[in-house]
């Protein structure tokens, strides 16, 4: 699972029902698509099923806020077994990583956006040019952490703290 570094994250567990209301969240007033990297095919990046179902290879996704322009082209992998979305670390999305909703589990569920030194775009930021609004970018960004941080009660005793969504804040019985 490829990881977005230079960015700006925030851990967060989510059950199915958190992730619903998390994308209704989303669509409020934006066009967002939820895109995944690898995927079986071409037509298979974006996801049309939300929140997209569970199971093997849909732990991570990308979300598109189509407000800012991007033009994602699946490519396929060296090996030609699967399609990945090229240059994503200077694309306008948010990694989503689920949670595996367990008290023992290493890894940990996250929001975040990677503002990787790749050069090249219309916008200027700490010296690194993108293709997008970096600064209007950051705002969404800002109004999206902050809902979670609102809708959320932190697990303490994790680093970072474990922000959980009600439902699972239920099953990490904090509620």
């Amino acid at each position: 699972m490829p990881v977005m570094a230079w960015g700006r994250q925030l851990a967060v567990a989510m059950t199915p029902g958190d992730e619903a209301a998390f994308f209704a969240f989303l669509r409020e007033g934006r066009d967002i698509a939820i895109l995944r990297t690898p995927a079986p095919s071409p037509e298979a990046v974006r996801l049309d099923a939300l929140p997209p179902p569970r199971g093997h290879g849909m732990e991570q996704f990308f979300l598109w806020n189509r407000a800012f322009p991007w033009d994602p082209r699946p490519a396929p992998t060296t090996d030609g077994a699967a399609w990945y979305l090229p240059g994503l670390g200077k694309a306008p999305v948010l990694e989503y990583v689920r949670d595996p909703l367990r008290r023992d589990a290493r890894d940990r569920g996250r929001v975040s956006w990677a503002r990787t030194p790749e050069a090249d775009g219309a916008f200027e930021a700490g010296g690194i040019r993108y293709a997008y609004d970096v600064a209007e970018f950051e705002r969404w960004y800002g109004t999206v952490v902050r809902w979670l941080r609102k809708t959320s009660t932190p697990l303490q005793g994790t680093k970072p703290p474990l922000h959980c969504l009600p439902e699972a804040a239920r099953t990490y019985g904090l509620r």
